[in-house]
């Protein structure tokens, strides 16, 4: 009957979406046409689309409300995968209402990122046309509750994030059936949801009805991964039996809260599927862990409880202890179960007893590791290949005559820690219990120069781990499989003697060593392939191609960056078979070793340094390989007319990792300039070396000839300005300076018409003017005699007030009144006065106008004559000049 009412809801539910979906919004089935629309749209972003009423009109934000999906930033990133699928990023678009979410073409979503956002709710019916969605993020958000069937519709979900929201785990915020549409679910994040403040020292449990949701979680039949608050004193219900599937289960302190309490032997055993358990911080103090709390596991593949600093070595013992003769548990992480401030710790034979058989890596940083007990690598699991001990404090000691015990060991790393901590805010406990002191040999060994390594190791790293030694005669049994070994960070200021032993050793580094001296033949007994001896204080090793240092003929790679050299010369003759030669930033001026041994080398690296030149012979023993790569980006080049052989080398050059040469400088003797364009530099620096008269002569005329045609250009576009001022500084010189004091307006109007107007200007516009008392100067009638054209139209204009143009079809071809507008147009500029006023007598059409005429009108005010029946009206005539008259005064 409780299934039949469900379906009955369910299927009502996807009903009422349906009709909204078909009421807002077109199908959501996806045509080819549609698919191949959305391969093909520009705009790689989806838009929500606005929610509208009935009314079909958009619903209207008050600006109370918080920013919703219909900002216009809201814009989502948009990208396809290789099966055609769409990917959404809706990420911190401060989304509020996803009731109200649009998305185009939603049935090729497969993965939606809504993280972030101010999102409170999901409406049941959201994700129904999201038929192909796999992954779904909606961590980071407001939601406090989980609506029943909120997921209904994401049947094909894989991975689903809730973290980041303020879902109490209680039933009433995680109902029973709220996750039962996810069929396919393999991933959920729920963690970072829980409220620190719950818990308090009067209620260090919180909230009774806080703990883990098995009664919702059971019904995920796929999940396979689980991440989830920690709570204290908690233990997992019986729901999770039922999750078979269930192989991965996550409770970190750094993402989200983790405060587990006591480790008691019920808090497993509903989840004995387990293979992977992880308890990242999540304040596990070594008094609450009880012997058998990790047996029900018994599948356990990984275990990680770092960063749990009140664990302690003690705890681990109550850890492990159950897991000491597992057959499956490879890996564990116990980084950091040590207070960093407390006092430096032994590694019993306790501890390495507990730790499980079939161990492959174990992971012990940060633990104040200090000595090792002799028996310890008698009982620690054969099969531990990878051993991670950073930021440790081991000290020399005679339990390393053990190490070679560890016959599976291939990956060693002892690193220092540079970064250092945070100042304490308390002081650390000092119990310890007596089953971890230290049990050492105070037996007296006898002095030895051999070493012996575990026979597999391959790798070791102590890097920046506070080594300050001068390397003496030491030797290592042969017997060892040691191929790379990092020492990067120390201080080993003298590679005195050779290290003798290391037959397979291929990379060697001993970078920032502060390395001042090199015995001649400290790396010939070995067979390196990789050399890093960057960073240190050895450059004068390799300025002279005398010099006594020898490499092994194996060598391929070396490294010299960041070393004070400036004037490289390695005879090359002892590196036959080097490969890659990196010698960046190593202030290099001069580059002048004989390359032509070298016929192996592929990549050569002189960027960043102070090269100007390269000697000829070099750079032709250069041409001669077939695909060396070169860089010297970074350098400055010395452009001038002596080194254009080694620029015009670098421009041909066809292995160059700057093609473009963008990334050089140039030195214009002795001023230093960044060049983004060195080709460009390169053509003009080769054209001012060449000694061709005949090109110089050419190129100078072109030059002259663009520089006239542009005077030339000037002059025509600004001819009438040109004009205006000549004739207006003619009359300015040409007139004393008591006239120019005494001289005003002679007139009020010039009237400027052709000679097809003159009747209409002379007879019926003067006489009408003339009535309204103004004074005119006609100009066919008032010109002077024996002036130039030019100079007479500039002094109309200066002396009249106005300048009135008869604007008929006849005017665009007179040449009298085109000179007039221009000089009229140019006085308004120069007096900064209106002056131009023009009368429509006949109609003139616009596509006869000119460019600047029609601007002159356009922005001039402007009269039309009225037409023939108008003019018999003798009231209206006179009220016509009457606003002439007063428009031109």
């Amino acid at each position: 009957m409780h299934l039949l009412w469900l379906s009955l809801i369910t299927a009502l539910a996807l009903m009422i979406v349906g009709a909204q979906n078909k009421h807002h919004d077109s199908p959501t089935t996806d045509t080819p046409g549609e698919v191949q629309a959305i391969n093909n749209h520009l705009d790689n972003s989806l838009r929500f689309r606005p929610h509208r009423g009935p009314s079909g009109e958009q619903k209207k934000l008050s600006a109370a409300e918080p920013l919703s999906v219909f900002s216009s930033k809201n814009r989502c990133v948009l990208s396809t995968t290789k099966k055609g699928l769409l990917q959404a990023d809706c990420s911190n678009l401060e989304i509020s209402d996803i009731g109200r979410l649009k998305i185009d073409h939603p049935g090729r979503i497969n993965v939606l990122k809504l993280n972030g956002n101010q999102i409170q709710s999901i409406p049941v019916g959201t994700w129904t046309s999201f038929r192909n969605l796999t992954e779904l993020d909606l961590g980071e958000n407001l939601l406090s509750r989980l609506a029943e069937h909120m997921f209904v519709g994401l049947g094909n979900l894989t991975c689903l994030k809730l973290d980041g929201n303020n879902l109490t785990m209680t039933k009433q915020n995680i109902p029973e059936s709220v996750f039962d549409p996810l069929l396919s679910l393999r991933d959920l994040y729920i963690n970072n949801n829980t409220d620190p403040s719950f818990f308090s020292h009067s209620f260090p449990d919180g909230p009774a009805d806080l703990t883990y949701p098995d009664w919702a979680l059971q019904r995920l039949k796929s999940l396979e991964k689980l991440y989830i608050d920690g709570l204290p004193n908690r233990t997992f219900g019986r729901g999770f039996k039922k999750m078979k599937p269930l192989r991965f289960l996550s409770m970190n302190g750094n993402r989200g809260f983790c405060n587990i309490g006591w480790l008691n032997g019920t808090l497993f055993e509903n989840v004995t599927q387990l293979s992977s358990l992880t308890m990242i911080r999540c304040n596990i103090h070594f008094k609450k862990i009880q012997l058998n709390v990790l047996k029900p596991l018994k599948d356990l593949v990984e275990l990680n409880v770092s960063h749990n600093i009140n664990i302690n070595l003690d705890g681990l013992f109550s850890l492990l202890s159950s897991q000491a003769n597992s057959k499956k548990l490879t890996h564990l992480n116990v980084n950091m179960v040590v207070n960093p401030y407390s006092v430096s710790r032994c590694v019993s034979n306790m501890v390495a007893k507990v730790l499980p058989r079939s161990l492959q890596r174990l992971d012990a940083e940060s633990n104040n590791l200090e000595i090792v007990s002799d028996r310890v690598f008698d009982l620690l699991p054969k099969n531990l290949s990878y051993l991670n001990l950073n930021y440790n404090r081991f000290f020399f000691g005679s339990y390393l005559q053990n190490i070679s015990k560890m016959t599976s060991l291939k990956t060693l790393t002892l690193n220092g820690f540079s970064k250092g901590y945070s100042l304490p805010k308390y002081f650390p406990p000092l119990d310890q219990r007596p089953i971890f002191s230290c049990q050492i040999s105070t037996k007296v060994h006898k002095e030895t120069d051999v070493f012996e390594l575990p026979p597999n190791l391959e790798h070791v790293e102590m890097n920046e781990a506070d080594l300050s030694l001068i390397i003496t005669n030491f030797s290592f049994l042969p017997n060892n499989s040691l191929k790379s070994l990092y020492t990067r960070g120390n201080n080993i200021p003298s590679l005195v003697s050779s290290v003798v032993g290391l037959l397979k050793l291929e990379t060697l580094d001993l970078s920032n060593n502060n390395i001042r001296f090199i015995s001649p033949d400290f790396f010939v007994p070995s067979k390196i392939k990789n050399l890093h001896l960057n960073r240190n204080d050895c450059g004068s090793y390799f300025k002279n191609p005398d010099s006594k240092l020898r490499f092994p003929s194996s060598l391929r790679n070396l490294d010299l960056s960041n070393i004070n050299i400036e004037y490289f010369a390695v005879n090359f003759s002892k590196l036959k078979n080097l490969e890659t030669l990196k010698l960046k930033n190593s202030h290099l001026k001069l580059f002048q070793s004989d390359m032509s041994m070298a016929k192996n080398l592929t990549y050569l690296d002189l960027s960043k340094n102070s090269i100007y030149t390269i000697w000829p012979n070099i750079t032709q023993a250069f041409s001669t390989f077939k695909n060396l790569t070169i860089d010297l980006s970074g350098n400055t080049i010395g452009c001038y007319c002596d080194n254009l052989d080694f620029i015009e080398w670098l421009v041909h050059y066809p292995h160059l990792t700057d093609k473009n040469l963008s990334r050089m400088a140039c030195d214009y003797s002795g001023t230093v300039t960044q060049e983004p364009d060195f080709l460009l530099k390169y053509e003009i620096l080769r054209k001012k070396c060449a000694s061709n008269l005949l090109l110089l002569s050419i190129c100078t005329s072109v030059c002259v000839s663009l520089i006239l045609l542009n005077f030339v250009f000037i002059a025509y576009r600004y001819r009438w300005k040109l004009r205006f001022w000549y004739y207006s500084a003619y009359l300015y010189l040409n007139t004393n300076s008591q006239e120019r004091n005494c001289m005003g307006f002679g007139a009020d109007v010039n009237i400027a018409y052709c000679s097809d107007d003159a009747d209409f200007a002379e007879e019926t516009l003067t006489v009408a003017l003339d009535k309204q008392r103004l004074r005119l100067r006609i100009s066919g009638r008032d010109s002077n005699v024996g002036t130039w054209m030019f100079m007479d139209i500039v002094e109309a204009v200066q002396t009249c007030r106005r300048t009135l143009v008869v604007l008929s079809p006849e005017m665009l071809a007179c040449k009298w009144s085109q000179a007039t507008v221009n000089f009229a147009a140019q006085e308004a500029v120069s007096s900064k006065r209106s002056v131009l006023m023009f009368l429509v007598v006949r109609p003139v059409e616009v596509a006869q106008l000119s460019t600047s005429l029609l601007y002159f009108i356009q922005n001039s005010p402007i009269s039309f004559y009225p037409p023939e029946e108008s003019r018999r009206d003798e009231k209206a005539m006179d009220l016509f000049w009457k606003k002439l008259a007063s428009d031109l005064k």
